[in-house]
């Protein structure tokens, strides 16, 4: 079993040397639905459900993950919740036992958001009734200032209160000033590759890959969450926009669960310690590690939180014999404010 180093590790760098070849690795999707909302990023006043516009809208059924992203540039205090409708016959029950929300002035990542999914969230669980033909709403935060950022991670389940099989609901991302029941049309789109929409099975990622044999202290490496990465991008999850203005891949794999295995081979003689790392090869990136049940984030005292794009930081520390492999299983994410493609790799200590 590997040790936790993330907190006992300084940045390095181990670029800019290529990634490792793919080789034998795999890589897959799966859970429920995937309900993401990323464009407009920078809501203006003209994307608030006081304009008569919502940031998401999609129907939903049974357990899945929703992941929100965005900053407040309204010029007023903004309020934002998931809306449900209810088209039933009958009451449904939406739950959630794993779920972080962020609500920052100025721009801060989502990692203790992701903490909260991973550690804390499940002592106090959420549950919302809604009656048939009723709305409810879950995640509601208010008092988001002008200029802060704000987002929900959530695995939720939608249930028929009656007897707890799969329901369908539909679910709108909103965020208003003062009138929330105006939300009748999907915003505008801010113009960039970020998406909006409604996934099946992307939030849940399994790679296994090739066993790589560093043979120095800047090590080797896989990439992840960008369309020219290890995996040429299958990785990359999909959402469909109803609206048709913002559909395309979660470039970056924001609020996928990204679960790894990655052996090592120790091809010499003699016993040898190695660390297991992450970074991005593409700018800025806030480590995030979850591992044995307990999820960890990068936190130097006094600083941010992120590592520069080239650098890696360990998060893992593994002894490996000589001739012999050693396999490590762990979960990482990547955070709002970070880069991708994410590097995943290996080196040696002595």
């Amino acid at each position: 079993m590997g040790v936790v180093v993330i907190n006992n590790s300084s940045p390095f760098l181990f670029g800019y040397d290529s990634p490792a070849p793919r080789g034998t690795g795999t890589t897959s999707l799966s859970g429920g639905f995937f309900f993401y909302s990323n464009n407009p990023e920078s809501v203006l006043n003209t994307a608030t459900a006081d304009s008569g516009y919502y940031l998401n809208r999609a129907p939903v059924k049974g357990t899945g993950q929703i992941y929100t992203w965005h900053s407040n540039k309204t010029g007023s205090a903004l309020t934002n919740c998931i809306l449900i409708h209810n088209p039933n016959a009958f009451p449904v029950r939406i739950t959630s036992s794993n779920y972080g929300t962020t609500k920052y002035a100025g721009v801060q990542p989502d990692s203790n958001a992701w903490l909260s999914f991973w550690n804390t969230s499940m002592n106090s669980p959420l549950s919302v009734t809604v009656q048939p033909g009723g709305y409810g709403n879950i995640f509601l935060q208010g008092q988001i200032p002008h200029g802060g950022v704000f987002g929900i991670i959530a695995r939720v389940s939608v249930k028929n209160a009656n007897d707890n099989s799969d329901a369908s609901v539909t679910l709108w991302d909103l965020a208003y000033i003062s009138n929330s029941g105006n939300g009748n049309a999907a915003a505008a789109v801010d113009g960039t590759n970020r998406v909006r929409g409604i996934g099946q099975g992307g939030y849940w990622n399994t790679t296994v890959f090739n066993a790589l044999s560093p043979t120095d202290s800047k090590g080797r490496y896989y990439t992840l969450a960008a369309a020219g990465d290890t995996f040429n991008g299958t990785d990359v999850p999909w959402v469909a926009d109803y609206s048709g203005l913002a559909s395309g891949g979660v470039l970056g794999n924001y609020g996928q669960q990204i679960n790894v295995t990655l052996p090592i081979y120790n091809n010499s003689n003699s016993y040898r310690k190695y660390r297991i790392f992450i970074g991005s090869t593409g700018g800025s990136l806030f480590p995030c590690l979850y591992y044995n049940g307990i999820g960890y984030r990068y936190s130097p005292t006094n600083e941010w939180g992120n590592i520069s794009g080239w650098y890696g930081l360990d998060i893992l520390k593994v002894g490996v014999n000589g001739n012999s492999t050693v396999s490590e299983s762990f979960q990482v994410v990547v955070p709002a404010v970070s880069s991708a493609p994410l590097a995943i790799g290996a080196r040696i200590i002595s």
